[in-house]
């Protein structure tokens, strides 16, 4: 079975890839961002022309141009949204390759990550028309529905992006957690498809942070008493998610300072991307919103300004004591910990 839903961004045209065999993996030419799209049982060539230790090598290299073309430190764990597109697409495919033991497997897997795929295009296309299909997506479809009962088409078209948004998220915890449309995964595939949701989320981000800067530049920032509470935190949700562009970040912040004394931005919200934007900008956060998983279960702040008033400046925005706050996060497992301590 051949996963024609699966187009990955290009990192190598097909004819570079056919060519891996004979090339060091130094020499060949990586990072075109907008080569042709590729299936991804394509890969198994490499499988069948180069040992393990050279492939490894190449996905090696490609890690390298890729933190190059973001302008990021060789060494370390980053933030995955900062790297480019094409090499988040790539990335869990050579993975894949690489721990698949045979062609059968190799088959067995990418048979496996397309149906599932399919299963979550049709889970997309059900939400968007507002089907309420399980709690998990209870975000998703709510954007939608406010998307299908806008009254113009910029209110509609914050819904439609903030639903895509919590749909690519959501779908982190359906995958991790085998739900809905992930049942029964083998491992491989759900490492495979978890890679590749980044990969969805990150797109999606890029894509919103464009569009939202643009919309502002135009219109300015969706007031609550010009469009309502909705639109206000539509907007709010994509320059939270806009984590690869800290700039575009802070000028909106300083956008949304004098409208909290108009009450024409959430006050939390507000807080939310102020704190964001401190930690991104190596600054200590004021209101504790923004932490890492610690283990299963457990979840701790980043280092904020005051914590002898942390709670105090929460009450007067209307959020719960930081340690209420810490008992939402139960999705946070060990490996989720693990990955968190190790982003710098």
């Amino acid at each position: 079975m051949r996963i024609s839903t699966l187009a990955l961004c290009g990192v190598l045209t097909w004819g570079q890839l056919s060519a891996c065999a004979a090339a060091p993996p130094t020499n060949v030419g990586i990072g075109q961002a907008n080569a042709t799209p590729r299936n991804l049982n394509d890969f198994y060539e490499l499988r069948r022309k180069m040992a393990p230790a050279e492939i490894a090598a190449i996905q090696a290299e490609a890690s390298v141009r890729a933190r190059k073309e973001a302008g990021v430190s060789s060494e370390g764990v980053v933030p995955s949204c900062v790297l480019p597109t094409w090499f988040l697409f790539e990335n869990p495919a050579f993975t894949l390759l690489r721990t698949s033991a045979s062609e059968t497997e190799w088959l067995a897997h990418t048979t496996e990550i397309a149906a599932a795929i399919e299963k979550r295009n049709d889970t997309f296309a059900r939400l968007k028309v507002g089907e309420d299909i399980d709690p998990a997506y209870s975000a998703t479809v709510g954007a939608f529905r406010r998307a299908m009962a806008a009254n113009t088409e910029r209110e509609r078209v914050y819904a439609m992006r903030a639903g895509e948004d919590q749909f690519h998220r959501s779908n982190s915890v359906i995958v991790q957690n085998g739900l809905i449309w992930a049942k029964n995964l083998r491992a491989e595939s759900r490492g495979y498809l978890m890679e590749e949701n980044v990969a969805q989320v990150c797109q999606s981000d890029r894509s919103n942070t464009e569009w939202l800067r643009k919309d502002l530049a135009a219109y300015g920032w969706p007031r609550i008493s010009s469009y309502g509470t909705a639109m206000d935190a539509d907007a709010w949700l994509i320059i939270q998610h806009s984590d690869h562009d800290a700039a575009f970040q802070t000028e909106v912040l300083k956008t949304l300072e004098p409208l909290l004394k108009t009450k024409d931005t959430s006050q939390q919200n507000y807080a939310f991307l102020y704190d964001r934007v401190a930690i991104a900008t190596k600054k200590r956060q004021r209101y504790g919103t923004q932490g890492r998983c610690t283990g299963p279960g457990k979840w701790e702040p980043y280092p904020v300004e005051d914590e002898s008033r942390l709670d105090a400046l929460r009450a007067e925005i209307g959020l719960e004591p930081e340690a209420e706050y810490s008992k939402r996060f139960t999705f946070c497992t060990a490996e989720l910990a693990a990955a968190m301590a190790s982003v710098k």
